[in-house]
């Protein structure tokens, strides 16, 4: 009896013991993936100084030569799930999105942008054989008719980079146009490059 005791704790401080090394053994493996830029955790904080929350996270481990300059990469991501059109003028039958995503801050040189995934998601669902329509940021996106009751294509819908106060600082925003008041969800991730000695943060000026 006392063995069979004895041994049920041998068991237990060993799986205790196990389950201990297995939870560091992830922490570090996690930590080092992270470290050497093949494993990322963006978090997407919202609040005042941005319409929508967003991210900015540097690719640590990524960068582009350009005319034997070094440049650094960066990561931009954004949502606003709940996209809407407003209508620009009484009576002009023009509705107009316009979706912040926070403002760049570049301390020396351009900001070029050198991937963009964006996309806009459209919910069809109630069409026959619908689902949900995603397409890139671009003119001709599907976004939600809301007098259709359907998807329907926005006549202009583009990524917009424009300075905002100075060169260093670039808005990032959604923008479309359309004859129907629309809505929709917006995915932005975009990555740009830098000069290497650049200091970048996101801001909303």
């Amino acid at each position: 009896m006392a063995t069979s005791l004895k041994r049920s704790s041998i068991l237990t401080t060993f799986a205790s013991k196990r389950t201990q090394l297995w939870q560091y053994l992830n922490t570090s493996i996690d930590s080092f993936l992270k470290d050497i830029g093949v494993r990322t955790d963006s978090e997407l904080i919202p609040g005042t100084l941005f319409d929508n929350p967003c991210s900015l996270r540097k690719c640590e481990n990524e960068t582009i030569t350009s005319g034997g300059q070094v440049f650094q990469v960066y990561e931009l991501k954004g949502v606003q799930q709940q996209m809407t059109s407003s209508e620009t003028a009484p009576g002009s039958g023009v509705y107009e999105i316009i979706e912040d995503f926070g403002t760049v801050n570049i301390s020396v040189g351009p900001m070029l942008i050198t991937e963009n995934k964006s996309v806009v998601v459209a919910d069809n669902s109630g069409a026959l054989g619908g689902g949900f329509e995603h397409s890139p940021i671009v003119s001709g996106a599907y976004v939600d008719n809301l007098i259709a009751g359907g998807t329907d294509q926005i006549e202009i819908m583009y990524l917009q980079q424009a300075e905002f106060g100075t060169v260093e600082n670039q808005a990032i925003s959604v923008q479309g146009l359309a004859t129907f008041p629309a809505a929709g969800e917006l995915y932005v991730c975009i990555k740009f490059m830098c000069q290497a000695d650049a200091t970048v943060t996101i801001e909303r000026i």
